[in-house]
């Protein structure tokens, strides 16, 4: 191996050593950094006092709109009783707010015999009932569009559109 090569290598550990020893722990104890919905590759830095100032409006209107709080017991119970798990919640800042995200990719650790194990993600569990939804998008556009080329006027649309809405009622 020769010299500059062998320089190289201890110059990238070096580099490694001082963002991941240093640099990243000392940003992220002095800031919060997330990304933007309106800048897309742009990091935005956020001192935590003033992140949480900006959050925590967001997470009430959540909490009081979209979420109810229940018991840990009570959650723990039901948790352990389906194969759909929880996700966690990160918030994007926009131009009047923020937007919350929801990441259903990530595999949740659950606790069997004693042991943390990875469950399936929660994408990965809806993934059937997904397809089965697409498959029916699919199946009754194409009903509508063949209904809609028999009609020839207005109201015999209209009329075969509620005969339509009625048999999908009825499946």
């Amino acid at each position: 191996m020769s010299d500059h090569i062998k320089r190289r290598e201890i110059l990238a550990e070096l580099i490694y050593y001082i963002f991941d020893s240093f640099l990243i722990p000392l940003i992220r104890s002095n800031f919060h950094v997330t990304e933007s919905s309106q800048h897309r590759n742009r990091l935005l830095y956020f001192r935590h006092n003033m992140w949480r100032r900006l959050t925590e409006p967001a997470l009430l209107s959540l909490k009081t709109s979209m979420l109810e709080e229940m018991p840990h017991n009570l959650a723990m119970s039901k948790l352990s009783r389906r194969a759909l798990g929880f996700s966690q919640i990160r918030l994007l800042p926009k131009a009047k707010g923020m937007r919350p995200i929801a990441n259903l990719k990530r595999r949740a650790q659950i606790l069997r015999n004693g042991r943390v194990t990875l469950g399936r993600s929660i994408n990965s569990v809806l993934a059937p009932v997904f397809n089965v939804l697409n498959y029916e998008k699919v199946r009754m556009t194409v009903a509508i569009s063949q209904t809609a080329q028999l009609t020839s006027t207005d109201q015999s649309t209209v009329e075969a559109w509620i005969l339509f809405v009625f048999r999908v009622r009825n499946i």
